[in-house]
Parts: structure tokens; sequence; C-alpha cells
């Protein structure tokens, strides 16, 4: 299994635990997955980019539910093989959305993942996250 396989797996357990949760915690209705993790075809991929729907460097889950001060959570998904690498479209896309009030983290496999999803519904998530990236003009490319 390739590391996007398994990356899309972890992201189907991730909303089955959550379609669990809901009595416990509602919000979970709106958690949301990106498509940009699946095998689709070129002519499909087109399609979700001309109508704005697919993005490069746009994160894997997001909960848009605000919690003391910030707007929603964003999650990057890794597996373990690729750790917390990012590629720069994802660095740039994730630090635009942190520098917008959002709590935006890497996090590694599935166990990881529903760790900050509770803590950030629970409002006992850390609050002195890093910054997720080191580009300093994040809403374009420094070669561009």
């Amino acid at each position: 299994m390739g590391n996007k396989d398994k990356e899309f797996q972890y992201q189907c357990r991730i909303f089955t635990w959550a379609a669990e949760m809901m009595d416990q915690h509602p919000e979970l209705a709106f958690l949301e997955g990106s498509m940009n993790g699946i095998r689709l075809t070129p002519g499909v991929i087109q399609k979700a980019k001309r109508a704005g729907g697919l993005k490069k460097g746009r994160p894997d889950i997001h909960l848009p539910v605000k919690r003391g001060e910030f707007g929603a959570l964003f999650i990057e998904l890794k597996t373990e093989e690729d750790g917390s690498r990012l590629d720069p479209d994802q660095e740039i896309y994730l630090k635009g959305l942190q520098v917008q009030g959002n709590y935006v983290c890497v996090c590694i496999g599935f166990s990881e993942a529903i760790r900050v999803i509770t803590e950030y519904i629970t409002g006992t998530m850390d609050r002195n996250i890093p910054d997720v990236c080191t580009h300093k003009a994040w809403w374009r490319r420094e070669d561009e």
C-alpha cells in the first residue's frame, strides 16, 4: 500500500470515528475532508480545479468550528513514512490559514489526528503550536 493509499485509509477511519462520536460532540457534523488525497481521473481533476474545489496544498481535514481565539481547525494528515514533511504548496497554504487565525497542524497517523480533533473540540489543545512552515511570503511562492 502506497503512502497516499495509507493516508486515505487514515482519513476514512477519522470520519468513521467522527460519525460514532457525534452524539458526544455534535460539532463533528461539520468535519470535512479534502479530495486531494483521492485518486481521480485526469478529467475529473480538471473539472474539480475549474470548479474551485481542488487546490494544491489544501489540508486534508477541516473543522469550521470556532474555539477560543481560533476560527477553525485544519489538519494536514501524514503517514509515519512521510513524517511531517510538507511540500512547498502545502507550506504556503497552511501558513496562510495560520496567519488568518486558524489552528493548523500536521498530524502523523490516525491516532494523532483523533487526539488533536478531540483536544480542539474540548478546548484543551496546546495554544503554543509552532509555525507550520518557514515561508516568509505565504501568499506566493518565493521563486515567483
